[in-house]
């Protein structure tokens, strides 16, 4: 049958759940009025494009079909966040441009909160300055403009080599603390409550000889060619088949 638009109160705004029902709303008859929504920049860019290709927005009056176009996502503010980590937790410095600051407001924050000096230089690039030793700080994840859930295996990551103690609690999503046994294995002090890590930082830890990291399928999903864009930064990271690994 054909959809029909309603109003929708979503019971907590998931990023998902939003961008499902405005999707399936752009094309249901009449009104429909989204509630609790996700805020992410994400879902204003995806707005953004359906107003483009011919949808009402805001409150979604539905259409029978859209036309195309031409339009230019937001720069991937997780992904920009992951190399700025990677400067941080090896002591380099590091520019980035192409990037929405306003997007990476929580990023940002508790890059500083670790000793991290980050200065803007116009609209669209910045500059991460490494402290001569990282400080612990506390992360607790939430939803846009929150602490992102998809940051916060990253910045335990760089925790566990900081001065101090620190606490990262996982609020947006139940099972992702799967990370924190593969960095104990590394030599990390952490231990684990349910969505809670507690960690105890070790300067000078950092991984010495090669790393094998497998599943890259993950990684794939979320990063466009990120192990070409650490190399350009002068990681010593190579992508190698399954046989090799095995040697």
């Amino acid at each position: 049958g054909t959809l029909r638009g309603s109003r929708v109160y979503l019971e907590y705004p998931s990023v998902g759940a939003t961008e499902t029902v405005i999707m399936a709303a752009v094309v249901a008859e009449g009104e429909t009025v989204i509630e609790n929504v996700a805020q992410e920049p994400e879902i204003v860019d995806l707005a953004n494009f359906l107003v483009s290709v011919g949808t009402k927005v805001i409150t979604i009056q539905g259409v029978r079909s859209l036309h195309g176009g031409e339009y230019t996502v937001i720069p991937d503010r997780v992904e920009a966040g992951t190399l700025l980590v990677s400067a941080a937790i090896t002591y380099s410095n590091l520019w980035l441009s192409s990037i929405v600051p306003a997007h990476l407001t929580s990023i940002v924050t508790k890059l500083e909160e670790t000793g991290c000096q980050i200065k803007f230089k116009d609209d669209n690039r910045l500059e991460l300055i490494p402290p001569p030793e990282l400080l612990s700080t506390d992360i607790r994840t939430l939803p846009y403009p929150g602490f992102p859930t998809d940051m916060q295996a990253q910045f335990m990551a760089l925790l566990t080599v900081a001065k101090g103690p620190s606490v990262v609690q996982e609020t947006v999503f139940e099972g992702r603390m799967a990370h924190a046994l593969e960095l104990q294995q590394m030599g990390a002090r952490l231990s684990v409550a349910e969505s809670t890590a507690f960690l105890e930082g070790i300067q000078g830890l950092a991984a010495e000889g090669i790393t094998k990291v497998q599943g890259l399928q993950h990684l794939d999903r979320g990063y466009d060619k990120l192990d070409q864009k650490l190399r350009s930064i002068g990681a010593s990271v190579e992508r190698i088949s399954m046989d090799n690994a095995k040697d």
